[in-house]
């Protein structure tokens, strides 16, 4: 349990008893003489952590004001932001500093007194140099000393203010060393020792020599699932085995773990979330939750209002559903494939038989050849097939690039039923951005195929190899939006999280919901 694994079940007697215990005992160092030491100021863990991040490249992440004020901007809309969250059964806010040059005053003057005042939690998300190039976190910027410094301060004016954290920490170590991460957190402890610092870290990359580095002076990681290596926001078979692997790296620095589950999109996934797939994540890291194996969930990115989903993101080439094959930009290997089959009933009548269909991909014209091809199968037999990097990039295509009709009347005649399949297979080892293959509007003469349009997804058998391939039918859903909302929020709702209360949990263990000052 996470509270046997942090050591610190303190049973009756309460946190400030023991600390006061062990201090007189000589067992446990002052806040002031460890952050003196350069060792992370001890401290119970926060659990139980039911969050919400704005996404930066996400749209719906958060509610702005309708109508522009003085200064010129579109300030958050604070009343309505904490109504969502609190209809969400969210207890932490990740207000991301970012998205408009007013977050900061928005924060100091209107968000943080209402969070106060709705007991939700707030850890403030800053973004890192790389993402600095054309938009900036005002009014600091990169100075991120200087950002410890003001919002340990204004941690002491709101308890609510837990802690902050700092967006692809993975791809800034350039910057963020070890020394400065250590001058970050004596800046910010000189001033709130227990103001807390989260770096994001992907879940996979968590291992003893990188987190040995980084260890003394941080009192968490914030890990991103995205089923890495493979870059997807669609299988899920893989969070539970990494909350496992990454906590036994995190278990001798008793350091707690908070995963972030893309619920919103995921820029280097071939596919956006569904809900199923919140779902299916956000069960599992709730059940790691209540097995004591994970601090918190953060759910990146879920729209908070429940608008008709933006129509740009309906691929299919007319009607909502479609045929998706992807390869994702992790290195793929010869001979995998993604596919779709189903057996097709024949008419014995039928003078001819012939399908149509349509393919699209976004390969263009020399990129990348004779790495990928797109099949048509009947019976495991290859009918046709077309290099993506031969077909104009971004354009639907009717039948093997116009080349009309498939005429199957040879392979068909006399059988009663056979197997139609759709493939993507990969010809040779490669690494590239995410491709994602179309198919749509099937049209058959002599035999019937179900869902030729990919509407339901009825009749068809969907199925991968695995790793870098992965084999979908997208259905556009007006309503995504509002079903995502609603997805997080039963699913949190669902979480039996203790209720707000002004003593440390008798666990010894600080829930999300118990100030922590």
């Amino acid at each position: 349990m996470f509270a046997r694994r942090f050591n610190i079940r303190l049973n009756a007697m309460s946190h400030a008893a023991v600390f006061i215990f062990s201090f007189i005992a000589g067992i446990v160092p002052s806040a002031r003489a460890q952050v003196a030491s350069n060792v992370r100021v001890a401290q119970p863990p926060i659990v139980d952590v039911l969050a919400h991040l704005t996404g930066g490249n996400t749209s719906g992440g958060e509610i702005r004001e309708t109508v522009m004020r003085k200064d010129g901007y579109f300030h958050l809309d604070t009343p309505r932001m904490i109504a969502r969250l609190k209809q969400m059964h969210a207890n932490t806010y990740n207000y991301m500093i970012w998205n408009s040059p007013s977050d900061w005053d928005d924060l100091q003057k209107e968000f943080l007194p209402a969070a106060q005042k709705a007991h939700i939690n707030v850890w403030i998300y800053l973004v890192p140099p790389t993402e600095s190039r054309f938009k900036y976190a005002h009014p600091f910027r990169v100075d991120y000393v200087r950002w410890a410094s003001e919002l340990a301060k204004l941690s002491l004016r709101y308890p609510c203010l837990q802690a902050w954290a700092i967006d692809d920490f993975f791809a800034n170590f350039k910057l963020f060393t070890p020394e400065y991460v250590k001058q970050l957190q004596q800046t910010a402890h000189s001033i709130n020792p227990n103001f807390r610092f989260y770096p994001d870290l992907q879940l996979d990359s968590l291992d003893s020599e990188l987190v040995s580095k980084y260890a003394p002076y941080i009192d968490g990681i914030i890990a991103p699932y995205i089923d890495m290596p493979y870059y997807n926001t669609q299988r899920t078979n893989s969070l539970r085995p990494q909350i496992t692997a990454a906590n036994k790296v995190l278990e001798q620095w008793k350091l707690p773990l908070y995963v972030l589950i893309y619920v919103g999109r995921h820029l280097g996934s071939p596919l956006e979330p569904t809900p199923q797939y919140a779902h299916d994540a956000i069960q599992i890291a709730e059940s790691e939750m209540r097995n004591g194996h994970l601090a918190g969930i953060i759910s990146y990115g879920t729209p908070l209002e429940t608008y008709p989903a933006r129509t740009r993101t309906n691929e299919a080439l007319d009607g909502n559903g479609r045929l998706s094959l992807e390869v994702t930009k992790y290195p793929n290997k010869a001979g995998d494939w993604a596919q779709a089959s189903q057996t097709v009933r024949i008419d014995p009548k039928s003078p001819k038989y012939w399908l149509s269909f349509w393919h699209y991909d976004r390969w263009g014209e020399g990129d990348h050849p004779k790495c990928l091809v797109k099949e048509v199968l009947i019976d495991d037999k290859v009918m046709w097939s077309a290099d993506p990097a031969g077909d104009t990039s971004a354009t639907w295509f009717d039948g093997g690039s116009l080349e009309g009709t498939l005429d199957l009347t040879n392979v068909l005649k006399d059988k009663k039923t056979a197997k139609l399949t759709l493939r993507l297979r990969t010809l040779q080892n490669f690494s590239k951005l995410p491709l994602d293959v179309s198919f749509d509007r099937l049209t058959a003469r002599g035999f019937t195929i179900t869902d030729p349009r990919f509407e339901t997804g009825k009749g068809w058998k969907v199925s991968d190899i695995g790793g870098a391939m992965l084999a979908a039918i997208d259905h556009y859903d007006p309503n995504t939006f509002r079903e995502l909302f609603t997805t997080v929020s039963t699913m949190f709702g669902r979480y039996q999280h203790p209720v707000w209360h002004s003593s440390t949990h008798k666990s010894g263990v600080l829930h999300s919901e118990t100030p922590t000052r």
